[in-house]
C-alpha cells in the first residue's frame, strides 16, 4: 500500500469521525431529555430488558462487526446512564449508607490480629496515635470482636502481601459483614530467624511461623532443610519458641517480636525477596470519609457476558478515575461466577464519584463500597 493510499484512507476516517462526534453529542443531549422525563415521573434510570433488546437488535444489524458493535453501543448506553444520574442527582448525591469522619489521632480501642510484636501490632501503632490495643488469635476472632463488642472502635488485619498476594479470608470477612476500611498502611516485612540464647542457623531444625511468613521465606527454609510448623501469627511463633528453651527450634518473625519475647536474632532479612511488604487495614463498623482519603475499594460481580467488565471499567475512565488494582476470585456459589475487587483513586466526598458509586450499586450484583481511606507506608528499620 502506497503512502498516498494510506493518507486517503485516513482522510476517510477523519470525515466519518467529523460526522460521528455531532451525532454522539446529539445522542447525549437526547439522553438528558430522557433523564428529565424520568426524574419528573419517578422512573428508574436502568432498564435491563430494554438495554438487552436494543443491543441485540443493533448487534445483529452490524453483520460481521456484531461483537464490536455490541461493545460500542453498550459503552454508549453506560455513558448515557452516567449522564442521566448526573441530572437526576444534580441536587447532590446522598450516600446510600451513613458515613462518619475518620480521625486516627483520637483515643480509641483497637482489636488487633496476632500478639504483641506481630507486624499487625506495628501497623496498629503506626495508624493510631492514642490506641488501647487488644490482641486476637485469628482473623475471624478479630472481626467478631469489632462486630459484637461495642468497646472496640476499630480492627487491624492484613489484606495483601507483595509476595504471597491477597489475604482472601480477610476479604471474605469484609464482603460478608458490615465492615469498612478506614485506613491502610504498607509495612516493609523484614523476616528474621529468631531463637533462644545459643541457637544458630545450623542448630535450628524446626521453624515456627504464620503460613504467609513460611511461604515468604520458603527458599531459606528449603536451603537449610528445616521442618515447618504453622502458627496463628509470627508473634505467636516467637512466643512458642521462647517457651521451649530449645536451640533446635526457631521462629520467623520481626525484630520487635525478638525483643518482646527475649529471643535472639539469628539472621535478619531471610525473606525470598528484598522488597517484601504487607498492606494492613483498619476496619470500622461505619463507612468513613476524610479530607485526605485518596483511595476507594469496591467489590461487585457481573453477568457472565462478553464486554461487561470492559464496560464497567470504562465508567471510571470517563470520570478520569485511575484504577490501581483489579482482582477476581470465584464466588462461593460456584457456577464459574466471579467477584471483582477494585481499587481506584478518589474521594467519596466528590459528588461525581459518589454518583458513580450509587449508579453501580443499582446496576451491579453484590456491589459494596469496602471503604474510602488513605494508604501510607512506614519505615520500621
Amino acid at each position: 500500500m502506497s503512502e498516498d493510499k494510506l493518507k486517503a484512507l485516513r482522510k476517510q476516517i477523519d470525515e466519518i469521525d467529523e460526522k460521528l462526534v455531532p451525532l454522539f453529542c446529539k445522542r447525549m443531549d437526547t439522553s438528558l431529555s430522557v433523564a428529565l422525563y424520568k426524574k419528573e415521573n419517578g422512573m428508574p434510570i436502568f432498564d435491563a430488558e430494554r438495554e438487552k433488546a436494543i443491543l441485540d437488535s443493533l448487534s445483529e444489524s452490524a453483520g460481521k462487526y456484531k461483537g464490536y458493535a455490541s461493545v460500542l453501543y453498550g459503552t454508549l448506553m453506560d455513558l448515557s446512564r452516567a449522564l442521566q444520574h448526573d441530572v437526576i442527582d444534580s441536587a447532590g448525591a446522598v450516600p446510600a449508607e451513613e458515613t462518619v469522619r475518620f480521625d486516627a489521632s483520637l483515643p480509641c480501642h483497637v482489636a488487633c490480629f496476632g500478639r504483641e510484636g506481630a507486624y499487625a501490632h506495628i501497623a496498629a501503632c503506626s495508624i493510631f496515635k492514642a490506641a488501647e490495643i487488644e490482641f486476637f488469635p485469628t482473623f475471624a476472632d478479630t472481626a467478631d470482636a469489632l462486630l459484637r463488642d461495642d468497646r472496640f472502635d476499630y480492627a487491624v488485619m492484613p489484606v495483601e502481601n507483595s509476595t504471597a498476594g491477597s489475604v482472601l479470608e480477610v476479604y471474605d470477612l469484609l464482603i460478608n459483614n458490615p465492615l469498612y476500611i478506614v485506613a491502610g498502611i504498607e509495612i516493609p516485612v523484614i523476616h528474621c530467624l529468631l531463637g533462644v540464647s545459643g541457637a544458630a542457623e545450623s542448630s535450628v531444625k524446626t521453624v515456627y511461623s504464620h503460613k504467609q511468613a513460611l511461604s515468604q521465606c520458603s527458599e531459606f527454609i528449603k536451603a537449610h532443610g528445616m521442618q515447618q510448623v504453622e502458627e496463628l501469627s509470627t508473634a505467636a511463633a516467637a512466643f512458642r519458641v521462647s517457651q521451649k528453651d530449645d536451640v533446635r527450634v526457631g521462629a520467623i518473625a520481626s525484630k520487635l517480636a525478638a525483643s518482646q519475647y527475649g529471643l535472639e536474632v539469628i539472621k535478619e532479612g531471610i525473606q525470598n525477596t528484598s522488597n517484601n511488604s504487607t498492606r494492613f487495614v483498619a476496619l470500622s463498623r461505619k463507612l468513613s470519609s476524610s479530607d485526605d482519603a485518596d483511595k476507594i475499594s469496591i467489590v461487585f460481580s457481573l453477568d457472565h457476558r462478553p464486554g461487561t467488565l470492559y464496560r464497567t471499567l470504562a465508567r471510571f475512565a470517563a470520570l478520569g478515575l485511575n484504577l490501581t488494582k483489579i482482582e477476581s476470585r470465584p464466588k462461593h456459589a460456584g457456577k464459574f461466577e466471579y467477584m471483582f475487587y477494585l481499587d481506584f483513586t478518589g474521594n467519596i466526598d466528590r459528588k461525581e464519584t459518589w454518583r458513580l458509586l450509587s449508579a453501580l450499586k443499582n446496576e451491579l450484583q453484590d456491589f459494596k463500597v469496602l471503604g474510602n481511606y488513605r494508604d501510607r507506608g512506614v519505615n520500621i528499620n
